[in-house]
């Protein structure tokens, strides 16, 4: 378990708000010098789940001693703990966020001096993306695919439902951090050969493809047309995100190929992002994807 004073700081998104504020405030020893719900000052007395279930909106507790740290919860989705003052352990924070209810997870930066930060906000209300991004449980829904992330230039580290993704080396200098970051940063960016989905959206009608209701599958078939990176990145929308009228789920989604050499061209970009790449060899339809081997990944150096 970590301690208070041994993190940076993190936010996160979870639909159990009130079961995560309780796993944190157990962590710290002291009592709080100030506590503050829906803009109203409270006594020292110890903050309760009742407390916490019963806010409209905000709650705040701050600790000043030894080092300044503030709790931060606004509903309906979003914690925040600020507390700058030592560097994270990754295996413990590892560890730490594998105890805890919730859907994503955000390590702010641990560079102070760093030039005006132009990185994403994953969500509103979290912090900008700094040197972790932590998916659990059904939070994976807001990436296209863990292949995505195992081919991206990251260190991904797994335990259980959690998914750690590091995005630059925490013992590098600032400068070198710095070049690291602002190369993977794009990956949870809002562009559409970005894998991230959390805040995109597509309009359902975009999406053609033929549903086959025995398996949940989705067909989308290629003749002479052309796809596009928006067109994939919408069905992947879909896939994650997107209910039917007849409430049934897309299970998986299928890209039909007429020409095997255009299916070639496309077999990675849907590999990676978990869509199936068909194409029709001597007259019959083939799962390319079945034996694909994709690219080696380019070693890490940190």
């Amino acid at each position: 378990m970590i301690t208070p004073y041994s993190s940076l700081d993190y936010s996160w998104l979870s639909h159990q708000l009130v079961e995560l504020a309780q796993c944190l405030l157990a962590e710290f020893n002291l009592a709080p010098d100030a506590i503050q719900i829906d803009g109203i000052e409270l006594s020292m007395a110890p903050l309760s789940a009742s407390q916490i279930s019963a806010s409209q909106y905000h709650v705040i507790v701050n600790w000043y001693e030894p080092k300044p740290c503030q709790f931060s919860l606004e509903k309906p989705d979003t914690l925040r703990i600020t507390n700058t003052f030592a560097m994270p352990d990754v295996e413990q924070v590892v560890n730490w966020l594998a105890q805890l209810p919730f859907e994503v997870c955000i390590g702010a930066d641990i560079f102070d001096d760093w030039p005006k930060k132009k990185h994403a906000i994953l969500f509103p209300g979290q912090y900008p993306l700094g040197w972790m991004v932590a998916f659990k449980g059904v939070g994976h829904k807001y990436i296209v695919s863990p292949r995505w992330l195992d081919q991206a230039s990251v260190r991904v580290y797994r335990k259980g439902d959690l998914t750690l993704v590091q995005l630059y080396d925490l013992n590098a200098t600032p400068e070198i951090a710095l070049m690291q970051a602002q190369h993977n940063w794009p990956l949870f960016n809002c562009s559409v050969t970005s894998g991230f989905l959390g805040s995109y959206s597509c309009d359902p009608a975009t999406i053609n493809g033929q549903y086959n209701p025995e398996d949940g599958s989705l067909y989308f078939t290629v003749s002479d047309r052309e796809i596009t990176f928006e067109e994939l990145k919408d069905v992947c929308y879909a896939k994650h995100f997107l209910e039917r009228e007849d409430g049934k789920a897309i299970n998986k989604i299928i890209y039909v190929f007429f020409a095997q050499d255009r299916a070639q061209r496309w077999l990675h970009e849907l590999w990676i992002r978990d869509l199936e790449c068909h194409a029709f060899i001597d007259g019959k339809e083939v799962n390319l994807t079945d034996n694909y081997q994709p690219p080696s990944k380019n070693l890490i150096s940190w």
